[in-house]
């Protein structure tokens, strides 16, 4: 047997009512330093979402309807929950399942460009999350970068920082990000005997700019 200290838990919202339930979460658990990370993934704002899940067995099944995203609301969470809150997201770009909607990518960037703002202005930093299509598995990621290099520097804010979660894209975008400030997230996928270019990846960046993750 061996014992598992934990010293914190950061719990991440993917929209405004898990970001809601984290708060109140956060609120009701003793003994814990549980902190939590709020915001709206971008495969939550042209459609509705129904997962699933198994426990023990079952299948359970899920709704999220849309979202539109509304930085007021968020904002005035982050005020009632000052102790609570310490980063913005998921936020970001996903290309992989993407909607009719003529306009989603727009869509997904506009809102993201919000998220960077929502973060700047309050001196926290972001989670990131970004999915590039099956045709295109990079494109994403430079998006994503050009739309952070339009903030980063900018006389009105501070640098951005934080973790970009789940890191699939290639070693030249792990070293921008690095350079930009962000920490590299890695999880189970680097287990994976095809993963071969994530293997190479972790073997090249610095080990202390590595997060590994739970999901």
């Amino acid at each position: 047997s061996f014992k598992i200290d934990v010293k914190k838990i950061i719990n991440i919202g993917s929209n405004y009512e898990t970001s809601v339930k984290d708060t109140q979460m956060i609120n009701n658990v003793q003994n814990v330093k549980m902190k939590a990370v709020i915001g709206c993934h971008p495969i939550h704002l042209t459609q509705d979402i129904t997962e699933s899940a198994m426990f023990d067995g079952i299948e359970y099944k899920f709704r999220t309807k849309k979202e539109i995203f509304d930085k007021e609301k968020y904002q005035n969470l982050i005020d009632n929950n000052k102790d609570f809150i310490v980063g913005i997201g998921e936020t970001g770009l996903d290309y992989f399942h993407l909607s009719e909607i003529k306009d989603e990518k727009e869509i997904q960037k506009k809102v993201f460009r919000e998220h960077i703002e929502l973060a700047l202005e309050n001196n926290l930093p972001l989670v990131l999350h970004c999915r590039g299509s099956e045709d295109n598995l990079y494109g994403a990621y430079d998006e994503m970068l050009e739309i952070i290099k339009d903030y980063n520097g900018h006389k009105k804010f501070k640098n951005i920082k934080g973790v970009i979660h789940c890191f699939v894209g290639n070693l030249k975008q792990a070293r921008e990000f690095i350079d930009l400030g962000f920490y590299i997230g890695v999880n189970g996928i680097v287990t994976f005997k095809k993963s071969t270019e994530l293997h190479e990846i972790v073997k090249e960046i610095p080990l202390d700019k590595i997060v590994f993750e739970t999901d």
